[in-house]
């Protein structure tokens, strides 16, 4: 009979490979470990786009259960992180923000028309994923989020509640006897 019924992990932090990479490893051993649930106290900044859609297409695999729960924040990036949790909650004081993708240029680097050309490429797809993700896992309308794209818009718990972005508005509450894994950098 199988005692583990559910893998805690903490991730708190900016979206980048290396935290991807632990997120997806860690994952795998609850897998092997056969736990019934992966349950991932959440909270982010955003970050890498590309690590972002990577993780959401990871987690959507996972063959056993998923839950995320926002502690705090989950902005950009980690918004489409976030919904591939099929069981999806918030704390009451938390918040997500969802804003087109950006890009950071390394100052003192120069690039030619062409790469500049595949930058904006890399970000309209971006956008196109980033989009498709939202709208197809919430009730927002294509409308609203060319709105919130453009401007930025921060969703408070209980507008999240009705645009499908949770289930439910609850503290987390992480039984005593439980272990909890950081995803560290």
């Amino acid at each position: 009979m199988n005692n583990l019924v559910t893998q805690y992990l903490a991730f708190h932090g900016e979206i980048n490979e290396t935290r991807a990479t632990r997120l997806i490893t860690l994952c795998f051993e609850a897998v092997a470990k056969s736990y019934n649930e992966i349950y991932i106290a959440f909270s982010s900044t955003g970050g890498s786009v590309h690590s972002g859609i990577a993780l959401f297409n990871f987690l959507k695999s996972i063959p056993i259960a998923l839950t995320i729960h926002n502690l705090g924040t989950v902005d950009s990036a980690a918004v489409i992180i976030f919904l591939a949790a099929k069981r999806r909650f918030a704390c009451k004081d938390s918040h997500f923000l969802i804003h087109e993708p950006r890009l950071s240029f390394v100052p003192n680097n120069s690039f030619n028309t062409y790469q500049l050309y595949e930058f904006a490429e890399s970000l309209k797809d971006d956008k196109e994923t980033m989009s498709n993700i939202i709208c197809q896992h919430t009730s927002i309308t294509t409308e609203f989020l060319a709105k919130w794209f453009l401007k930025g818009e921060i969703i408070s718990p209980p507008l999240a509640l009705e645009l499908g972005i949770i289930s439910e508005i609850r503290s987390l509450d992480i039984p005593a006897s439980s272990s909890i894994i950081t995803v560290g950098t």
